[in-house]
This record gives structure tokens, C-alpha cells and sequence, in this order.
């Protein structure tokens, strides 16, 4: 009995990994090659680098990638053992699973997905940088390419002409960022046809470091209205760094820490809690598991990516008392997703489910009218 099921736990291991190294070396070759070529011909790169040389980037970012992968999953799933061992957190039947490995048996869904996810995550940032640097990669038109592509010369002449104070610069490139992420992450979850595709992060049922990585690859979709505060964010942080020397490098390597810090912890059984000066300006890892509560009374709460400031002036931020949060369950009621292989979960039901959302909206507007 024991070897059937070790050798069905096999096979959906060896399903998943395949398909995943199968998308990653496919991958890199065809989504850079040719589905991005077709998009860069013609766009004025002259601040930014070529198409062959963006290629030669990305390709050999791909070994940082693995490191950045990798390492975050040895340092949390080490605090997570010692916080298992120490019983620094209980749950209330006994001790609580609290390492990610583990969580990847009891979350819903396709055995090892979030496995998939997290190496898929190999793929987006390479395809991801590629978009951003080239800025104007995505437009729908020549013409707007141009125009884009003209507004970001702008920027970028005159952005570290602008004589501010440094720490000004580095405050305005923080929050111009910020506000891209938490708009962006409030239009997914209020927009229907947004939210469906948002859904497959939220359709985790376990808070898994795997998780981070559980977004289709329409995700990021609702920000591109969002793309000229990027911008802006990046040329401001670029010139304070630029400014200060080592100094705003250092800063500058601090604040990405703990924005890596939140986006993985947050995923994570670690309840990692920060001292006071931070959590004016921070949000904490535990403020995203309740981002993720399955509890109605949560929902629409800490959109924010790492800092707490645009959940605090728009009257979203929300904490519960500390006992609380090892009682939080998660995922989505009803959800249609954890019911297909990860590929079909990842690239063809959230434009599916989208498109069917449209069309609900559309018969409501006509019942409406009539």
C-alpha cells in the first residue's frame, strides 16, 4: 500500500517537474526569440539597449534568477524549521505544519503545483525585463510607441537635472512605485474580468513560499495603464542612486531586501515582525496572509506590495489581534480553479474565465437596460 501511493506521489512530482523544465527550455528560446521580436522591430531604442543584446541579458540573467529562486526557499524553509522545532507557533490541534515542502502535500489542487509556479517564475523575469527596459514593447500602435518612447527620453534627460533634496528623490521614487503596485493590485481584485485572472494567485489554500510565483501570465496586464509611474519610479530611484554613490546603492539594496523579504515571508508560515520605526512605513509579512484570508471579513485588505502608506490614505489597511493570525484559512470560495494540470491553470483558463466574465457583465447591462 505504502509503495502504490510513494509511487503515485512519484509520478505527479516527475509530471510537473518535466513540464516545467520542458515551458523554461522551450521557452527561453520562443517567447524571447520570436514572440517578442515581432514587437521590438521598429521602436526607437535609442537610450536602451538592442534586441540581441536584451536577449544576451536575459539569457544570462537566467543564472541569477536560479540563485534568487533557490535561495530564498533555503533561507525561509531554515527559519521555518527552527520555528517548527523552537514550537514558537501552535496551532490548535497541535503543532502546526509550518514548512512550505510540507504545505506543498496539503494544498488543494494538482499535486506540486506551486512547484510549477515557482519555476516558471524562471521564465517571467527574463520575458518581464525585456518588456520594461524596452519600454514601448507592448503598445498598441507605432504611434504610441513612438509617443512613449519619446515621453521616457523626456524623463530620462530631465529627471536627474531636477536639484531636490536626495532623500526627496528617493521618497518620491518609493512611493511612485508603490502606487503602481497597489493600484495594479486593487484594479485585480475590483475589475471582474481582472479578478479572474488574478484568482489563481488567491486559489491557494496553504501560505507557500512556492505561491509567490502562482500568477498566469495575464497578471500583470491591469498595470500597463500603470507603466508611465514605473517609469517615472525607476528614473527617480535611478538618479538618487546615481547621487549618493555607494551610499544610495546601499539604501537602494536595503528597501528591494525587504520588499524580497515581504513578497517571500508573506507566503510563508513565518511570522517575522519588524520594529517599530518600520511598521510606520512597512506592511509586515503576516498583513499579506491576511490579504489572502478566506474570511469575507478580509477581503479588499493590505493591497500593498511591501510599504503600508496607500493602504493607510486609502482605508485599506487592515490587522487583526496577533493570536488571530494562526487561525487564518485560505483561498477562494467556489473558486474554479485547483482542478486542472498547471498548465491549463497558468495559460488557458484565466483568459477563459476572463472572457466569460465579460460576457456575464454584458447580459447584466442588457437585462439592465431593458
Amino acid at each position: 500500500m505504502l509503495n502504490l501511493k510513494l509511487l503515485g506521489v512519484c509520478k505527479h512530482f516527475m509530471l510537473v517537474s518535466l513540464a516545467a523544465i520542458f515551458l523554461f527550455a522551450i521557452g527561453m528560446q520562443f517567447h524571447l526569440h520570436y514572440q517578442f521580436q515581432p514587437l521590438l522591430q521598429g521602436v526607437n531604442f535609442a537610450p536602451f539597449l538592442s534586441f540581441s543584446e536584451l536577449v544576451v541579458a536575459a539569457r544570462e540573467l537566467v543564472f541569477v534568477r536560479v540563485i534568487s529562486l533557490v535561495m530564498p526557499v533555503i533561507i525561509i524553509s531554515g527559519l521555518e524549521l527552527h520555528a517548527t522545532f523552537s514550537q514558537s507557533v501552535k496551532h490548535r490541534n497541535g503543532r502546526q505544519k509550518r514548512l512550505s515542502i510540507q504545505k506543498l502535500f496539503s494544498s488543494k489542487g494538482y499535486k506540486y503545483q506551486d512547484l510549477f509556479y515557482y519555476f516558471y517564475g524562471l521564465l517571467a523575469l527574463p520575458a518581464s525585463l525585456l518588456a520594461f527596459i524596452s519600454i514601448g514593447t507592448i503598445p498598441i500602435s507605432e504611434a504610441a510607441s513612438e509617443n512613449f518612447t519619446n515621453l521616457a527620453n523626456t524623463l530620462i534627460d530631465y529627471i536627474p537635472s531636477v536639484k531636490v533634496p536626495n532623500f526627496l528623490l528617493l521618497a518620491l521614487a518609493v512611493a511612485a512605485g508603490e502606487f503602481t503596485g497597489y493600484w495594479g493590485h486593487r484594479i485585480n481584485h475590483k475589475i471582474e474580468f481582472f479578478w479572474k485572472i488574478h484568482e489563481l494567485h488567491h486559489s491557494a489554500t496553504e501560505m507557500c513560499i512556492f505561491n509567490v510565483s502562482r500568477l498566469s501570465v495575464l497578471d500583470g496586464f491591469s498595470k500597463i495603464i500603470l507603466l508611465p509611474f514605473q517609469v517615472i519610479s525607476a528614473l527617480l530611484m535611478g538618479a538618487f542612486v546615481v547621487n549618493c554613490g555607494i551610499f544610495g546603492l546601499i539604501i537602494f539594496s536595503l528597501h528591494m531586501s525587504l520588499l524580497k523579504l515581504n513578497e517571500y515571508a508573506g507566503h510563508s508560515s513565518m511570522d517575522i515582525r519588524y520594529p517599530w520605526p518600520l511598521t510606520l512605513v512597512y506592511l509586515e509579512p503576516r498583513d499579506h496572509w491576511l490579504h489572502h484570508s478566506i474570511d469575507e471579513n478580509h477581503y479588499g485588505k493590505n493591497y500593498g506590495v511591501g510599504l503600508s502608506i496607500w493602504d493607510k490614505l486609502f482605508g485599506t489597511y487592515m490587522q487583526i489581534p496577533s493570536s488571530e493570525y494562526s487561525k487564518l484559512r485560505y483561498g477562494v470560495s467556489g473558486t474554479d480553479y485547483n482542478k486542472a494540470f498547471p498548465l491549463v491553470e497558468l495559460f488557458l483558463k484565466p483568459p477563459l474565465l476572463a472572457i466569460k466574465s465579460l460576457k456575464k457583465s454584458s447580459l447584466r447591462m442588457l437585462n439592465i437596460s431593458a
